[in-house]
């Protein structure tokens, strides 16, 4: 028996078809991958996070006699030096009142992206005052030329790093973050930054951002973010 041979719209027709079967599935893996994408990057993010926290942790609250903060404003890259920040914020009253509701007495609160922390090692039996190991420096530095502009097309403009600087040896703790512009004083700090509340308590506060996808109709980057908040307890309670 001969079999019939297709005609030429029948296979416009199956072309057609399968076209649109092509395109469904496409389509759907699509859809399956984005979310798969997030969550992965958002859990990166997160154990990239938590790792910088328990090593300044460890650094800062793990020795015997706790920490001190000297400086906290902005890293001077080119003389490597902190520079001073007045964006003082704290309470001005010494009424030895808590007048903003915070926990703490007449503190005197700084802002910065830089801070220098020196361990306490141990203390002078003559003075009673504390002995000090080589300061170290962690700072919010840039990861990309600070000029407004995606240089790198990561989707991030100005993204920061944080640097852990000591001696001559610099490691870096972090990338990935969110850069929300500069620190203006007067209580506003856009993340990233650092905050002492008090004398023993220092706040590290950062967002992390990463791109997840690419939106062709929109004509712009998918992106994923994270905020993290911390405070580090500087003094030891078995001092």
């Amino acid at each position: 028996m001969k079999r019939r041979a297709l005609t030429l719209i029948e296979i416009m027709v199956s072309t057609a078809l399968l076209g649109i079967l092509v395109g469904l599935a496409v389509t759907a893996m699509s859809n399956a991958a984005e979310p798969l994408a997030r969550t992965s990057a958002r859990s990166d993010l997160t154990v990239q996070a938590v790792a910088a926290l328990n090593r300044m942790v460890v650094e800062l609250e793990g020795g015997v006699y706790g920490s001190t903060t000297q400086v906290i404003g902005d890293y001077d890259q080119a003389l490597g030096v902190i520079t001073l920040d007045p964006t003082d914020d704290g309470e001005l009253n010494a009424d030895l009142i808590d007048n903003d509701v915070d926990g703490f007495t007449d503190e005197e609160e700084r802002w910065g992206r830089a801070i220098t922390v020196q361990r306490i090692v141990a203390f002078d039996p003559a003075t009673a005052l504390p002995i000090l190991d080589t300061p170290t420096i962690y700072a919010f530095l840039p990861d990309e030329a600070q000029n407004g502009l995606d240089d790198d097309r990561d989707g991030r403009v100005d993204e920061l790093q944080l640097v852990r600087i000591q001696d001559t040896r610099s490691v870096v703790f972090l990338r990935d973050v969110r850069n929300e512009g500069p620190i203006v004083g007067n209580g506003v700090a856009p993340s990233p930054y650092f905050r002492l509340v008090s004398p023993s308590y220092l706040e590290i506060s950062f967002s992390m951002e990463r791109r997840v996808g690419y939106d062709a109709r929109a004509n712009r980057f998918e992106m994923t973010r994270l905020d993290f908040r911390h405070t580090l307890n500087l003094r030891n309670l078995n001092q």
